[in-house]
């Protein structure tokens, strides 16, 4: 995730070594009511970034909106489900073809000039790789946890991606409600209930939503010291 929210800063992202730590440290803003503190912390960092508030701002609108419709595409079996197996399909393919219309969008707005983004169609598709990728990964952990009760392994890596991504994309646009509290639980339990019984899906959604704040606040620690460790053998030189 963090590779494609930098894939749309792609004539500074690779030259700073702080971008790490800037995205994981936004991350924790969504434990706060309002998806808003993800913007604020990342906006407030863009000194330590050399970029304009603005144009920070602007990226994560942009890698934002292309994570969404990713996870919409990698939730095609659970949307299928609920939607049926056509419309499901139509549905999700047509929201990876919507990254497409990112840079235009974009472009008639007049938003990447006010904001000063320079990214184009091919940063677009190298966004859109990473974000597959990371969707696909982060559900590997709850088809290992599906195994763990008994589901057949290639059903849980069919499932658990799709799973993941329809309630944690789903979940992110609540944006009153911090992480997606109760959206996200409430698409996981009545999705994963089809396979386990519902005191397991309970079990799975406790241990799911821990690894994902243990694991956001490990990430914005370590990239934390690593930076703090650089600054200092910077002045050492």
């Amino acid at each position: 995730s963090m590779m494609s929210w930098k894939s749309v800063f792609p004539r500074t992202a690779a030259l700073n070594r702080e971008w790490s730590h800037c995205f994981y440290m936004g991350q924790l803003g969504k434990y706060a009511p309002g998806a808003v503190w993800i913007v604020i912390i990342q906006a407030r960092m863009a000194k330590d970034l050399k970029v304009k508030y603005k144009t920070l701002v602007g990226g994560f609108l942009a890698a934002f909106v292309i994570s969404i419709l990713c996870a919409l595409f990698v939730a095609m079996p659970i949307v299928g489900y609920y939607l049926g197996h056509i419309s499901g399909t139509v549905f999700s393919v047509s929201a990876l073809l919507g990254c497409s219309a990112v840079v235009p969008l974009f472009r008639r707005s007049r938003m990447m000039t006010k904001m000063e983004l320079d990214f184009c169609q091919v940063d677009v598709l190298r966004s859109v790789l990473w974000s597959l990728t990371g969707w696909c990964l982060a559900g590997f952990h709850l088809s290992m946890l599906l195994t763990s009760f008994g589901v057949s392994l290639a059903c849980s890596l069919l499932w658990g991606p799709s799973i993941l991504a329809a309630a944690v994309s789903l979940g992110s646009l609540m944006v009153i409600t911090p992480g997606g509290l109760g959206v996200r639980e409430l698409i996981m339990l009545s999705s994963l209930v089809m396979f386990v019984s519902s005191s397991s899906a309970a079990s799975i959604l406790v241990v799911s939503r821990l690894s994902y704040l243990l694991t956001d606040f490990l990430l914005a620690g370590l990239t934390s010291s690593k930076i703090v460790r650089f600054r200092k053998d910077s002045k050492n030189v």
